[in-house]
């Protein structure tokens, strides 16, 4: 089991730090559905209006994770 959120320290080789998020994705939700739902021991599920096609749903996972 993973936990959906990890922090990696910086290293020698890698000089910045990074926080790993494991999400699941349901795009096409309903706009009042929007946001982060669940945070549980596997992901943190996200849902979002836009559609899987092209980016969208991608940059609207961006704005909500943003808005937190």
């Amino acid at each position: 089991m993973s936990a959906p959120i990890r922090f990696v320290a910086a290293t020698k080789k890698n000089t910045f730090a990074s926080l790993l998020l494991q999400c699941h994705v349901k795009p096409g939700a309903s706009k009042v559905r929007e946001g982060i739902v669940a945070i549980n021991n596997d992901a943190i599920e996200i849902c979002v209006s836009a559609q899987a096609r092209e980016g969208e749903a991608n940059k609207a996972v961006i704005m909500v994770l943003s808005e937190v």
